[in-house]
């Protein structure tokens, strides 16, 4: 699977997002309570940062809890992303979400969090691909603990998963 190019106008979309919603929380606009609050925010900041990537257009399209077609959970629930971007409705970049509210984590306690996150987003993009979609996964991990941007250290960890797997780009927040 190939990785996100930087000229990829929904990185672009995404980065230009979370920059908003960067700005939103170190200027205490936004101050979430959780995982369902962040992820309001992040489309909210989506919507509004819409107009401002060159090349998204209104056939470019946000789906939050997106059911990916033909799968089921244990419980016989279609299985489902946080957020999906779309591209005349077909699947164009999926984003987990998981947030903390502290401002550090080593690599092994941040994977443990995210096990069930990676699993799903990996069975997930094999089964969106196997029905032709051309699709990209992002984990993205906030830490609501550091208001002033995550340290150094936190995306020196996050480095260590980024080798562990190569197929899933995994961002994380805010940003200094």
């Amino acid at each position: 699977m190939k990785t996100i190019k930087e000229d990829n106008i929904f990185y672009m979309w995404l980065k230009t997002a979370l920059q908003k919603l960067d700005d939103d929380f170190k200027s205490k606009k936004f101050n979430p309570m959780n995982e369902q609050d962040f992820r309001c925010h992040l489309y909210h900041c989506l919507i509004e940062t819409r107009n401002k990537v060159e090349g998204i257009t209104y056939n470019h399209s946000i789906m939050n809890e997106y059911k990916i077609p033909g799968s089921s959970t244990s419980s016989g629930q279609p299985k489902s992303i946080d957020i999906i971007l779309t591209e005349n409705s077909e699947p164009r970049l999926c984003i987990e979400l998981k947030e903390s509210n502290s401002n550090f984590r080593s690599a092994k306690s941040m994977e443990n969090r995210l096990r069930k996150n990676i699993k799903n987003l990996k069975n997930n993009m094999e089964t969106l691909q196997s029905l032709g979609a051309n699709v990209q996964p992002v984990i993205l991990y906030w830490f609501w603990g550091s208001r002033r941007g995550i340290i150094s250290k936190v995306e020196e960890e996050m480095n260590v998963l980024r080798d562990k797997y190569p197929n899933l780009q995994f961002w994380c927040g805010p940003r200094r």
